[in-house]
């Protein structure tokens, strides 16, 4: 079975160029997003099983994934914060010890 899936415009084109992306060996030189299936005896069950291969491969180009949730955001925020203060920290600490190393009337 095979469709082409620049004539396709039924598809978004976002889809249509991640579709090309994660199927290269599947689209020929004309451009056809071509799909077969042996898998049964008979030739309505093997049409079947190509439609749910070109569906699931649809499906897995059209998906967009959704992006962290407010809760996470914000403790990304917090533990942000929290590695400043302790970045400045031991920064302080270090350059007191190198300026109690520097000043000293032996």
């Amino acid at each position: 079975m095979r469709f082409s899936v620049d004539g396709a415009d039924w598809l978004p084109p976002e889809v249509r160029s991640k579709l090309r992306e994660q199927n290269p060996n599947r689209i020929n030189k004309k451009g056809e997003f071509v799909v077969q299936s042996d898998a049964l005896r008979t030739q309505a069950g093997n049409l079947e099983g190509c439609l749910n291969i070109i569906y699931e491969c649809i499906v897995k180009a059209a998906y967009v994934p959704k992006g962290p949730s407010e809760e996470k955001l914000q403790r990304i925020q917090e533990l942000k914060e929290e590695q400043l203060e302790k970045k400045v920290f031991h920064k302080t600490v270090r350059s007191s010890k190198k300026q109690f190393r520097k000043g000293g009337d032996w």
